[in-house]
């Protein structure tokens, strides 16, 4: 696949995605603990939407490195919905 930018830009993506791959492992492994544990999973959820809003984040930062404004913008709104749920969700725990 034809990547445009310079060396550096090409870099920084590839370790975008490769961040953005870990937290989606750790989002799986999140989501299997929650769903096997009989008592105190709700205290996991505030956790996944952490991660799950730190993989929009990174989404949006590399679409708006590419140039692909719109999809920036819907992922940094989905990015902000997430990052509100987690909060709200650590506040109900408490």
């Amino acid at each position: 696949m034809y990547s445009s930018g310079n060396r550096a830009q090409k870099t920084f993506r590839l370790v975008l995605d490769i961040i953005s791959t870990l937290l989606g492992v750790s989002v799986i492994v999140l989501t299997i603990i929650a769903f096997n544990q009989e008592e105190d999973y709700v205290k996991i959820f505030p956790y996944l939407f952490l991660c799950g809003g730190l993989m929009n984040l990174l989404g949006a930062i590399k679409n708006f490195i590419t140039n692909r404004k719109a999809s920036g913008i819907t992922m940094s709104i989905t990015t902000v919905i997430f990052f509100v749920a987690s909060i709200l969700s650590f506040v109900s725990l408490k």
